[in-house]
C-alpha cells in the first residue's frame, strides 16, 4: 500500500493506555494486570494498523487523479514470498521446587515472530492511447461505433438506414469516396456510388469513352486503345496493310479495312472483278484465274455451257462464250431469228413463240376484220396482224380516217357519229 501526503497522519490510539502507567495505586493494580494482558493489547494493536492499511490502500490526493485511463498495463509479475522467520528457542524449564515447599513452574517461553511478506512486483506500464484521442471522434449520423483501430474509431451504417454518396457534377453517379448515412436524400448526394470523376459530368458510367485519349470516360477502368487505320492512296474503300497509323480519329484518306492488293490501282481490291488468265489478281485472292473456255462444235461462236476446259491458252473448237443452247446445229444460238409455232427455239431465249394469227383486210384499207383470222407462220395473201376495222367492206371506214359529224356514220370506228 501507498499513502500518499498527510493521509495518515496520527493514529487514534493512546499507547499509554496499552502499555502504560496512569499513578497511583490503581496504576500499580493496572500494571499488576498489565503484567499479563501486554501480549493481547500487542496483538491488538497489529490489528488496528493491518485495518488502516487496507482501508488507506489505493486512495489517491485529487492532485493525481488523471483522466480516463488507457488501455491497462500488462501486470507486474508478482515477487518471491518471503522465507518464514526463525522459531525462538523454547524457554527452559525453571528448577523444580524442593519438597514440600510447593514452588511454582517457570513461565513458558515465547513463539518466534512470523517471517515478513515477500515485495509485490512492479506495475506494467499504462496503455499509450489517450481518452481525449477518442472522446474528439464521432461517428456520422446515421452510423455506429463497431471497433476502435488505429486509435480511430470504426464505424459502420446502423441496419436498415441508406446511405447517399456525394454527386457534385450532377451527372446522377455518386462518388464512393464522399458518403453520408440517412433516412432521407440530402441534398447533392445520390444512391449510385460509381462515378470515378465526380468533378467532371462528363465522365461516368454511362460516358462514352473515345479509345486512345488516355482518359477513361466510362469509369470501366480502361481506356480503349486507339483505332489503327490503313492508307487508301487510290480511293477504293480498301486500304494498304504496309501503311497503318494508330489515332483516335480517322484521318483523311485512311480506312479501317487493310485488304487491298494494289493501293496504287483502284481497280484491284477485294470487290473487283478478276479477268482470268491476264497475269493479274484483280480481286487479291492471292492467284490469277486462268481462263474456262467452252466447246464449240457446231462452229457458230457460241460455246456449250456443259463442255469447258481451264487453261492459260484457248484450245481448238473452244470458245470463251457459254450461251449455245444446241451446239449441234449452227442455226441455233443467241443471234438466230426464233420462227414462232414450229417447236424449236432458235435464238436459245427459253420458249419457242406461239403462231401468230391474222386478220382479212378485204377493202385494203391496212386494218383487219376482227371476225375473220386465221393461225399461220407466215403471212396469208390478203391478212394483215391488225384486227380493228369496224368495216371491212368500205376503204373509207376505218380507224385511221377523220370521221364527219352528225352523218350518222361511225367512220373511224370508235363507237359512236361525231
Amino acid at each position: 500500500m501507498t499513502v500518499h501526503g498527510n493521509q495518515l497522519k496520527t493514529l487514534p490510539y493512546d499507547l499509554a493506555s496499552v502499555f502504560g502507567y496512569s499513578g497511583g495505586v490503581a496504576g500499580m493494580d493496572a500494571m499488576k494486570f498489565l503484567h499479563l494482558g501486554r501480549p493481547l493489547a500487542l496483538l491488538s494493536f497489529v490489528a488496528f494498523v493491518a485495518v488502516v492499511t487496507v482501508a488507506c490502500d489505493g486512495i489517491r490526493l485529487p492532485s493525481e487523479l488523471q483522466g480516463p485511463p488507457g488501455l491497462q498495463g500488462d501486470v507486474g509479475a508478482v515477487g518471491p514470498a518471503g522465507e518464514p522467520g526463525a522459531t525462538s528457542p523454547q524457554g527452559s524449564r525453571g528448577p523444580q521446587g524442593s519438597a514440600g515447599s510447593g514452588g511454582s513452574a517457570g513461565p513458558a517461553g515465547r513463539q518466534g515472530d512470523t517471517g515478513a511478506k515477500g515485495e509485490q512486483g512492479p506495475q506494467g506500464p499504462e496503455g499509450s492511447g489517450t481518452a481525449d484521442d477518442l472522446a474528439d471522434q464521432r461517428c456520422p449520423a446515421g452510423e455506429f461505433v463497431t471497433g476502435i483501430t488505429g486509435g480511430n474509431l470504426v464505424c459502420l451504417p446502423l441496419p436498415g438506414i441508406p446511405t447517399w454518396y456525394a454527386d457534385t457534377d450532377r451527372d446522377g453517379f455518386g462518388d464512393p469516396g464522399i458518403s453520408v448515412a440517412s433516412v432521407t436524400q440530402p441534398a447533392g448526394f445520390v444512391a449510385d456510388a460509381t462515378d470515378c470523376d465526380d468533378t467532371n459530368a462528363g465522365i461516368n458510367p454511362d460516358a462514352l469513352d473515345p479509345p486512345g485519349d488516355a482518359i477513361d470516360q466510362d469509369c470501366d477502368g480502361i481506356d480503349l486503345a486507339a483505332p489503327t487505320w490503313y492508307a487508301d492512296t487510290d480511293g477504293d474503300g480498301f486500304g494498304d496493310p504496309a501503311s497503318s497509323v494508330a489515332s483516335a480519329i480517322q484521318p483523311a484518306e485512311f480506312v479501317a479495312d487493310n485488304t487491298d492488293c494494289d493501293d496504287t490501282n483502284g481497280s484491284i481490291n477485294p470487290n473487283a472483278l478478276d479477268h482470268p488468265g491476264d497475269g493479274i489478281d484483280q480481286d487479291c485472292d492471292g492467284i490469277d484465274q486462268p481462263p474456262t473456255w467452252y466447246a464449240d462444235t457446231d462452229g457458230d461462236g457460241f460455246g456449250d455451257p456443259g463442255i469447258s476446259v481451264t487453261s492459260a491458252t484457248q484450245p481448238a473448237e473452244f470458245v470463251a462464250d457459254n450461251t449455245d443452247c444446241d451446239d449441234t446445229n449452227g442455226s441455233i444460238n443467241p443471234n438466230a431469228l426464233d420462227h414462232p409455232g414450229d417447236g424449236i427455239d432458235q435464238d436459245c431465249d427459253g420458249i419457242d413463240p406461239p403462231v401468230p394469227t391474222w386478220y382479212a383486210d378485204t377493202d385494203g384499207d391496212g386494218f383487219g376484220d376482227p371476225a375473220v383470222s386465221v393461225a399461220s407462220v407466215t403471212q396469208p395473201a390478203g391478212f394483215v396482224a391488225d384486227n380493228t376495222d369496224c368495216n371491212d367492206r368500205e376503204f373509207g371506214i376505218n380507224p385511221g380516217v377523220p370521221d364527219p359529224p352528225r352523218d350518222r356514220i361511225d367512220r373511224n370506228c370508235d363507237g359512236r357519229d361525231q
